[in-house]
């Protein structure tokens, strides 16, 4: 059956891994900017990183995208695909989100610590303190979650080829009404259509046979950002670009994927922020200083400590709404 399947579908699990493996460099990288105790200098490295890496969202809707791809849509497989994603997304968002804020209001007790969440005072405040998700992070979960099964529904009726023409089409029409974004990643209502489109076009990709046809999305979205001057759009086809080389030289991706961070990558990015990374970097600044130094040992020590959790949640039964 594993055979077929892959002659169906042509599957390149080690270059998605690659692509996840250097997205979630860039998440932590992303959300490393600590301005209160790094040098002038560390900061102006992180902005040059974030510019490098600002693609980084993109590609985990894009690796999403490809990894959900559901070729018949149906009523019943539907309803299985938004269940498997309330599970994946939507209840592991409420749960790390609770304990993260059950933490904060532990170490805000300590005056040590410049981190501040107040119990609930009010019905109002009790449902803001369930609902509302903590971390930089966690809002890629409830979008994803939205992406996917708006797509899986508009999947049961359309091809993902039809799909994905549409929304190429429209892209620049929504962006000449609304205001370009200035990052490429974050919460921004705006960046839903580029998540969107990301999403889809790793659906896409996955049946694709000629692997040629990744230039055309990387060339579109170039073109769109010498029309609209903005490296946004430009930034959308790195990911895509990535997919491409990862194709050709097999061995490259190959290459990246010893270090083990695609497989690791979604328990990376729940657990890295709001507590693992903010004390790493503290720890690497007391080590060696405030200087550019400290973000490569923050870096080091957040992705180490992220899979040590993980290894040790997923041991135990008992923390079993932890295993991500």
């Amino acid at each position: 059956m594993n055979k077929e399947h892959n002659k169906k579908h042509h599957i390149y699990f080690n270059e998605i891994d690659g692509i996840k493996a250097l997205s979630i460099l860039g998440v932590v990288l992303v959300h490393s900017g600590f301005e209160s105790r790094l040098s002038h200098e560390a900061i102006q490295l992180i902005n040059v990183l974030r510019f490098f890496f600002g693609w980084c969202v993109v590609g985990f809707f894009f690796t999403s995208g490809y990894l959900n791809e559901k070729n018949n849509v149906t009523t019943a497989v539907l309803s299985d695909f938004i269940k498997k994603k309330i599970y994946r997304l939507i209840i592991p968002c409420f749960v790390f989100s609770i304990t993260y804020k059950l933490i904060l209001v532990f170490i805000s007790s300590f005056s040590d610590f410049s981190w501040s969440m107040a119990l609930p005072k009010n019905i109002g405040d009790f449902i803001f303190f369930l609902v509302k998700p903590v971390g930089p992070q966690f809002y890629f979960m409830a979008y994803l979650f939205f992406v996917s099964v708006i797509y899986s529904c508009i999947r049961a009726f359309f091809s993902v080829n039809y799909v994905l023409w549409i929304l190429l089409l429209a892209i620049p029409f929504i962006y000449r009404c609304y205001f370009i974004p200035e990052y490429i990643y974050g919460q921004s209502f705006t960046l839903i259509p580029i998540y969107t489109v990301s999403y889809v076009i790793g659906a896409y990709f996955r049946d694709l046979k000629n692997t040629n046809v990744i230039l055309f999305f990387c060339f579109y979205f170039i073109f769109l950002g010498f029309i609209y001057a903005s490296n946004v759009f430009m930034t959308i086809s790195i990911p895509f670009f990535l997919f491409f080389i990862f194709t050709k030289w097999k061995n490259l991706s190959v290459f990246v994927n010893k270090s083990k961070l695609g497989k690791y990558s979604s328990a990376i990015y729940v657990w890295h922020a709001p507590i693992v990374l903010p004390f790493m970097s503290i720890i690497s600044v007391r080590l060696i200083g405030n200087g550019r130094t400290a973000i490569l040992l923050t870096l080091i020590l957040t992705i180490i400590l992220c899979i040590l959790i993980k290894k040790i949640v997923i041991r135990s039964p008992y923390l079993s709404l932890w295993h991500f």
